[in-house]
């Protein structure tokens, strides 16, 4: 966090941070674990779920990749993923942005997709200095 804070003093940086993980990355950039030791946030899973820990984003946009065939999903497979989808979508529409939530599942097991990640970052960041002048 102290990072974000000093980049966000330097005259490179546009005012805006983005922040993309895959797999452990991807959940500790919303803060959260149910994994692996290397994402444990001890006693989370008391109160709360990984949609939960994902709504705390709203209402600044976010895009979530899910492999129909990833292992991680549970034995359940997306029905384990759809409904934590769900909670983010709700807490998004409480904001009136609902829009700002996008899925992208595709075929595959455990793995950086990226197909829709790369256009939908470039489109929700925001002109650098010297092109907004």
């Amino acid at each position: 966090m102290r990072l974000a804070d000093y980049a966000l003093t330097c005259d490179c940086v546009n005012g805006h941070i983005s922040c993309v993980g895959f797999s452990g990355g991807g959940m500790q950039s919303l803060l959260i674990n149910y994994n692996c030791h290397c994402n444990y946030v001890p006693n989370l899973w008391k109160t709360a779920d990984i949609g939960d820990i994902g709504a705390l984003i709203c209402p600044r946009p976010v895009l979530i990749e899910t492999g129909n065939r990833d292992s991680l999903n549970g034995k359940d497979g997306l029905h384990n993923v759809l409904p934590q989808v769900e909670t983010v979508r709700r807490a998004m529409a409480l904001f009136g942005c609902e829009d700002r939530l996008y899925h992208d599942i595709f075929e595959g097991e455990h793995r950086w997709h990226g197909k829709m990640a790369y256009r939908w970052l470039l489109s929700h960041t925001p002109p650098n200095r010297e092109e907004r002048r």
